[in-house]
């Protein structure tokens, strides 16, 4: 079992990228397609077509009976500015290697057992085209970022922590979470204050701009699945926790998250993300866990094998 925990961040990260490689090459197919998803295929070719985005985005719903008639329903552009340039039949595979690979590259970095990324790596691989479809959900390429600025917080380069948290928040707002918990750390431990303050204010005027731009594409009357008051915890909750997971293993990934965040020393920079499962109290939106859940496997698995690790130099030593 050590040397398994013991096994070269180099070779993890070449076996998880020949995982990736085939499964993107036949990837299975999906047997739940979110309207979201359905729309946002049919906003980028709207854009390759010479659309702008936003005009792009709002028609794109409107033709699903799905009319936008709020700001905070539009996604930021970014995501689109890229998907864009890329071919449809690389689309996926681009996903993949960006989504998967890079992110799971950046969280053998996380940790000092790496190959606890491989399971990490199939779930996010299921996640992205398994069951489910979600692929072209901006919440699962806020992962190489958030992934991304954690590792720059460790290695105390604070300005690019920041500055990806920053890009994380721009890519999916609710990734702001992020953002704030570093705020809170560089205030709490006088460090690097200047970094976050000037993050935290990139990231509000551009997305108050995305917000005013969005608000010229609205429609009188919306067509928006409901929102706040389709809670139903715990279970909501739970799902978020653990997206497509059994409620019981997201319950305790969550609840493993903080002591692991503590032991770390880095609960007040991820603890406010770690509190996003709380938002299933109001909404059922379970999706919003591909932001979090990720991050809570890692922590539950790295906290798991130190403990195993512990008992066994004990038992070793006698």
């Amino acid at each position: 079992m050590r040397s398994v925990l013991e096994l070269p961040r180099r070779w993890v990260i070449a076996l998880i990228a020949a995982v990736a490689t085939v499964y993107a090459a036949f990837p299975p197919r999906a047997t739940v397609v979110l309207v979201d998803e359905i729309a946002f295929q049919d906003t980028l070719r709207r854009m390759r077509d010479g659309a702008g985005y936003y005009e792009a985005t709002s028609e794109a719903f409107a033709r699903l009976d799905a009319a936008l008639a709020s700001v905070t329903s539009f996604r930021t552009p970014f995501p689109f500015l890229l998907w864009r340039w890329v071919p449809d039949d690389l689309l996926y595979p681009f996903a993949v290697a960006v989504v998967v690979v890079v992110t799971c590259a950046l969280m053998t970095r996380l940790t000092v057992y790496p190959v606890i990324v491989l399971p990490i790596a199939v779930y996010l691989l299921y996640v992205s085209r398994g069951t489910f479809e979600a692929w072209l959900h901006p919440e699962l390429w806020t992962l190489p970022l958030l992934a991304g600025s954690m590792v720059a917080y460790r290695r105390r380069s604070f300005g690019v922590a920041a500055a990806l948290a920053c890009g994380a928040f721009l890519v999916r707002d609710l990734a702001g979470l992020l953002l704030v918990g570093g705020a809170i750390d560089a205030i709490r431990r006088r460090r690097a204050i200047p970094a976050w303050m000037l993050a935290a204010g990139v990231g509000v005027t551009v997305f108050a701009t995305h917000l005013v731009l969005a608000s010229r594409y609205l429609h009188a009357v919306g067509g928006e699945a409901e929102r706040f008051g389709t809670g139903d915890p715990p279970r909501t909750v739970l799902a978020m926790a653990g997206f497509r997971l059994p409620l019981l293993v997201g319950l305790v990934i969550w609840i493993v998250a903080f002591p692991a965040l503590r032991r770390r020393g880095e609960l007040l920079l991820a603890g406010p993300l770690a509190l996003l499962p709380l938002a299933g109290i109001l909404v059922n939106r379970p999706y919003w866990g591909i932001l979090v859940t990720p991050f809570f496997l890692l922590w539950a698995l790295d906290l798991a094998c130190d403990a195993w690790t512990r008992r066994a130099v004990k038992v070793a030593t006698g």
